[in-house]
Protein backbone atom coordinates (compact mmCIF):
# COMPACT_ATOMS: atom_id res chain seq x y z
CA UNK A 1 0.00 0.00 0.00
CA UNK A 2 1.61 3.13 -0.54
CA UNK A 3 0.85 6.53 1.19
CA UNK A 4 -1.17 8.26 -1.39
CA UNK A 5 -3.41 5.61 -1.14
CA UNK A 6 -3.52 5.37 2.39
CA UNK A 7 -4.44 8.81 2.71
CA UNK A 8 -6.86 8.56 0.20
CA UNK A 9 -8.84 5.78 2.32
CA UNK A 10 -8.82 7.79 5.29
CA UNK A 11 -9.70 11.21 3.81
CA UNK A 12 -12.58 9.10 2.04
CA UNK A 13 -13.94 7.45 4.80
CA UNK A 14 -13.99 10.83 7.02
CA UNK A 15 -16.01 12.68 4.26
CA UNK A 16 -18.42 9.44 3.82
CA UNK A 17 -18.61 9.88 7.78
CA UNK A 18 -18.85 13.29 8.21
CA UNK A 19 -22.05 13.68 5.74
CA UNK A 20 -23.38 10.97 6.92
CA UNK A 21 -22.85 12.20 10.79
CA UNK A 22 -24.19 15.62 9.64
CA UNK A 23 -27.66 14.68 8.05
CA UNK A 24 -28.47 12.32 10.75
CA UNK A 25 -27.31 15.56 13.55
CA UNK A 26 -29.77 17.43 11.53
CA UNK A 27 -32.04 15.42 10.82
CA UNK A 28 -32.17 14.72 14.86
CA UNK A 29 -32.46 18.78 15.46
CA UNK A 30 -35.58 18.52 13.48
CA UNK A 31 -37.32 15.66 14.04
CA UNK A 32 -36.70 16.05 18.07
CA UNK A 33 -35.44 19.35 18.53
CA UNK A 34 -35.45 19.18 22.66
CA UNK A 35 -32.94 16.33 22.09
CA UNK A 36 -30.58 19.15 22.07
CA UNK A 37 -32.20 21.90 23.80
CA UNK A 38 -31.90 19.66 26.87
CA UNK A 39 -28.07 18.95 26.22
CA UNK A 40 -26.85 22.71 26.42
CA UNK A 41 -27.30 25.31 29.07
CA UNK A 42 -28.61 27.59 26.57
CA UNK A 43 -30.73 25.75 24.43
CA UNK A 44 -33.90 27.49 25.23
CA UNK A 45 -32.50 30.88 24.83
CA UNK A 46 -34.14 32.66 21.50
CA UNK A 47 -31.16 32.44 19.12
CA UNK A 48 -30.57 28.32 19.74
CA UNK A 49 -31.26 26.57 16.75
CA UNK A 50 -31.05 22.79 17.42
CA UNK A 51 -31.07 22.07 13.58
CA UNK A 52 -27.50 23.82 13.20
CA UNK A 53 -26.37 22.28 16.41
CA UNK A 54 -27.42 18.50 15.21
CA UNK A 55 -25.54 19.49 11.96
CA UNK A 56 -22.43 21.21 13.68
CA UNK A 57 -21.99 18.09 15.98
CA UNK A 58 -22.60 15.48 13.74
CA UNK A 59 -20.20 16.50 10.90
CA UNK A 60 -17.56 16.56 13.57
CA UNK A 61 -18.68 13.35 15.53
CA UNK A 62 -18.87 11.74 11.76
CA UNK A 63 -15.59 12.67 10.65
CA UNK A 64 -13.71 11.70 13.45
CA UNK A 65 -15.81 8.62 13.19
CA UNK A 66 -14.45 8.45 9.90
CA UNK A 67 -10.37 9.16 10.63
CA UNK A 68 -10.60 6.05 13.36
CA UNK A 69 -12.30 3.78 10.69
CA UNK A 70 -10.31 4.77 8.14
CA UNK A 71 -7.29 4.57 9.67
CA UNK A 72 -8.26 1.28 10.80
CA UNK A 73 -8.96 0.14 7.42
CA UNK A 74 -5.41 1.29 5.89
CA UNK A 75 -4.20 -0.81 9.12
CA UNK A 76 -5.81 -3.91 8.15
CA UNK A 77 -4.83 -3.24 4.31
CA UNK A 78 -1.36 -2.99 4.77
CA UNK A 79 -1.12 -5.92 7.32
CA UNK A 80 -2.71 -8.27 5.05
CA UNK A 81 -0.11 -6.64 2.27
CA UNK A 82 2.56 -7.80 4.56
CA UNK A 83 1.43 -11.34 4.90
CA UNK A 84 1.09 -11.74 1.42
CA UNK A 85 4.36 -10.65 0.99
CA UNK A 86 6.12 -12.46 3.70
CA UNK A 87 3.93 -15.59 1.90
CA UNK A 88 5.36 -14.94 -1.64
CA UNK A 89 8.78 -14.96 -0.45
CA UNK A 90 8.90 -17.59 1.56
CA UNK A 91 7.40 -19.65 -1.64
CA UNK A 92 9.97 -18.48 -3.48
CA UNK A 93 12.44 -19.36 -0.86
CA UNK A 94 11.01 -22.94 -1.33
CA UNK A 95 11.26 -23.13 -5.12
CA UNK A 96 15.10 -21.60 -4.79
CA UNK A 97 15.98 -24.45 -2.25
CA UNK A 98 14.02 -27.44 -4.34
CA UNK A 99 15.39 -26.04 -7.36
CA UNK A 100 19.42 -26.82 -5.84
CA UNK A 101 18.86 -30.26 -4.95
Amino acid sequence: MTVVRGFGIVLVSMLLFGALGAGMGRLLGVVTPSYYSSLFRNGHEPWFDPEQIGLALGLTQGATAGVVVGIAVVGAVAWCDTVREQARERAALREESRSLK
